[in-house]
Parts: structure tokens; sequence; C-alpha cells
């Protein structure tokens, strides 16, 4: 994405177009992404502050190693379209007149070697043989590739897969020599194999203690959540690190008690799963949020990201700023809730709360000096 385009200084046009082709070109040449290895919200960041990506900065070879395989005509035409001002990029029609598409290959060369040195138009056409159990119009070939077909040829290959099924008492024989059969009963019906009580016991203690646990961390985190909205300038590093490792055993004592309540529902034979006729949960309406607050240079700024109810959470989102370098770190825990506030209530729309980085004296609430603004966005 153009610089322009996430900032929002000058929006979306045909040269932020030209910014994805030299992006393109890039990624093409050096096999990955510019920033690749980075979350987002720390591309974002890069990609503002940073100059231009180039060969040199995007790949893992030696300068000299991309002059031995790029050309010169090659990189200046990728410089020129990854220039951070649009005005300096160049239209379409001029990029087509840059001297490394004026000394691109003839038709000759690329019908020998792209047409002539490729499989046959006939074998291209042959049918794809599918491997049995796979569907849709996806479908995965025996080499292990996947290959695209159309509706008449998923019909063929489904035909197949039925003539190549083997027959019920095969089924059975493999069923049973493979996978050992639970029996579970329907309810207020005796079943020939009961869970072990003791067992069932035991898993249910240690799933009710690790919920008490959790309850207490929670009430912990809560207090010190509250303590940093009324008092922000007073909020210490160290409570935020208390903060922080709360939130960590919160969650593994989640994936904990997870792992439990599966253990406990196979041992009663009653694994959850969805009925045949019942459709799958809908997904929580994406909720756009911004983020305004001011920046070490004292300037506005307004940071743009997308909320997934039962995706996302406010405080893996917050982490994710402080990693892009848009949060300090003492005011993580005041933002991530407030995000909640406004997850839980979308009515309120807008919430304006104070950081803990500054003197009360200082703080003016209208002006957003102390203070940080959140909106939801329609």
């Amino acid at each position: 994405m153009a610089p322009e385009v996430m900032d929002q200084s000058v929006g979306y046009n045909e040269k932020a177009d030209i910014w994805s082709f030299g992006i393109t070109a890039l990624e093409l040449a050096t096999g990955t992404a510019p920033y690749a290895k980075f979350p987002p919200m720390k591309v974002l960041m890069l990609t503002l502050e940073n100059p231009p990506p180039t060969l040199e900065t995007c790949g893992d070879l030696n300068r000299d190693e991309y002059k031995k395989h790029y050309s010169k005509s090659f990189q200046k035409m990728v410089e020129k379209c990854l220039q951070r001002d649009p005005a300096k990029r160049p239209t379409a029609s001029e990029l087509q007149k840059h001297q490394f598409f004026k000394k691109a290959r003839e038709s000759d060369y690329l019908v020998q070697t792209i047409i002539k040195q490729g499989p046959s138009f006939a074998s291209r056409a042959k049918r794809v043989k599918r491997v049995p159990g796979s569907s849709g119009r996806l479908h995965k070939t025996e080499d292990g590739g996947w290959a695209w077909s159309d509706d008449e040829l998923s019909e063929r290959a489904d035909e197949e897969d039925r003539e190549n099924k083997p027959s019920a008492d095969e089924d059975a024989v493999v069923t049973s020599t493979t996978i050992p059969t639970v029996q579970v009963s329907a309810p207020g019906t005796s079943s020939s194999s009961t869970a072990d009580p003791s067992a069932q016991s035991q898993l249910d203690k240690k799933i009710a203690q690790i919920e008490e646990k959790m309850k207490r961390l929670k009430m912990d985190r809560e207090q010190l959540t509250t303590q940093q909205q009324q008092n922000p300038a007073e909020f210490t590093e160290e409570q935020y690190k208390s903060s922080v490792a709360l939130l960590e055993n919160i969650q593994r004592l989640e994936r904990e008690k997870h792992e439990l309540e599966f253990q406990a529902s196979r041992l009663r034979g009653s694994v959850p799963r969805f009925p045949v006729a019942t459709a799958p949960p809908q997904t929580a309406a994406l909720l756009k949020f911004c983020l305004r607050i001011r920046t070490e240079q004292n300037q506005l700024k307004d940071i743009k990201f997308d909320f997934i109810p039962g995706k996302d959470s406010a405080d893996a989102l917050s982490n994710d700023l402080i990693a892009a370098g848009l949060l300090e770190m003492k005011n993580i825990v005041v933002v991530a809730a407030n995000i909640t506030k406004l997850v839980e209530n979308p009515s309120q729309k807008k919430l304006i709360f104070p950081l803990g980085n500054m003197p009360p004296s200082q703080l003016e609430e209208k002006k957003l000096i102390g203070y940080a603004q959140l909106n939801l966005i329609e």
C-alpha cells in the first residue's frame, strides 16, 4: 500500500497503483515483500517512516549479487515507481516508455521460452485426476498440487469417486480395524461403556479450581485498570508489569481450562460438535476504531484499526500498537480498557480518557493534551 494511502494525506489514485507495481517488481525479484517478517502495525510504521524499499534493503543478497542478477534499468524503474512523492512517480504511459520495457524480449523469444518449452495444449486439456475425498472447484491433484475445474469436471470426478469408493462391507472392516469405536448412549438409556467416575470427578475438580483462580486474577486486573483510570499520573511501571503478568496468567489458565473440558467431554463420550441441520455460528460484525492521540512531538495522530468481536481482544490490539511504536507502554492498560468499553457498548460511539503521561495541572481535555479520544467509525 502506498504511503499516501496509509496516512490518508492524498488518498488512492492511479499513482498508488504505480507504487504497488514497484512493490510487486521487488517481490518478484527478491521472493519476498518488503518488511514481510514484521506484524502489520509495524509494517505500517516502517513504510511511513523509512525511505522507500530497494533491492538491497528488501532481499537477502548483497549489493554485488544484485548488480550481477538485475540490470541498472530494472533498478531505476523500481526506484521511479517507489518515489515517496506521488507527483514524482511516472504514469502508466510514461512507464511503458522506460528503457527496461524497451529492452524487453520480442514475442518470438517469449513463444519459444514460455509456450514451446512448457507442457503442450493437449496435455493441459486432459482431465485432472482428483484425490478421493477432495471436493469443490479447487482440487488437489495426485502429485500434491492444486488445480481448478469446471462444474462438468467436478461431476465426472464425483462419479469417479463413487466408483472407486469401497463397499459398505469393506468400509466396515477398515473402520473396525483402524478406529476404536466409542458407544454413546442417548439420554435416559444405558450404555455398555461408562466413563470412570473418579477420573471425571478429578477433571471437574481441576476445572473448578482453574475457574476460581481466573476469577481472582480478573478481579486483581480490574483493580489495576481502575487505579490507572482514576490516577493516570501515579500509575507506575511496576503496576503496568503486574497488569501484563496478570493477563498472561489469565490466558494460560484459559488454555488449560479448554484442554481439561475437552478431556472431560471425551471421557463422557460426548465431544461437542455442530448438529448437521444447524448453520454455523455467524461471525460478529466488524468494528472500525480510530484512536486520536498526541505523539512525542505533540502532534495529533489518528490511528485506525479493525476489531472482530469473538476473534480479537483489546489487550492484543494494544500490544500491536506498542509493537508498532504507536503507543506508550504505560498507556496500554487504559487504552485496552476503553476499547473493551466501546466493544461492549457500541452506542457510546466516542470516549475521551486521560493518559498517564503528564501532571494533572497540564491536562486539557478539549485539546487532548494528556488525553486520548477513541471513536467508533460507522
